[in-house]
């Protein structure tokens, strides 16, 4: 009994606040996480992506993460702005 040591409030061995922070955040940030898209969810999403929305915006106007809205948008076959690309005036070409 003497040699024994109250449990410490550090993290584990190998951890960090800062990763406890950050998978916390993201779990706050996907509270759809696992649920099912709805009818109205894909044509918001429709909607943003005829927008110009990134998947990250998307996502954050969904509450969903990136890689859910990808997937999403992958099999609705709804294309998505990687980044946003300012187009050149066609003027010139006639």
């Amino acid at each position: 009994m003497g040699g024994q040591t109250k449990a410490s409030s550090n993290p584990p061995r190998g951890h960090t606040w800062h990763t406890r922070a950050r998978a916390e955040e993201m779990t706050a940030r996907a509270e759809n996480s696992g649920k099912l898209w709805t009818a109205q969810e894909d044509e918001r999403l429709r909607e943003l992506a005829v927008s110009g929305a990134n998947p990250s915006e998307i996502a954050a106007k969904l509450n969903r993460t990136d890689s859910a809205v990808k997937a999403r948008a992958y099999s609705l076959r709804v294309g998505l702005r990687r980044f946003r690309v300012k187009r050149r005036d066609l003027s010139k070409w006639g």
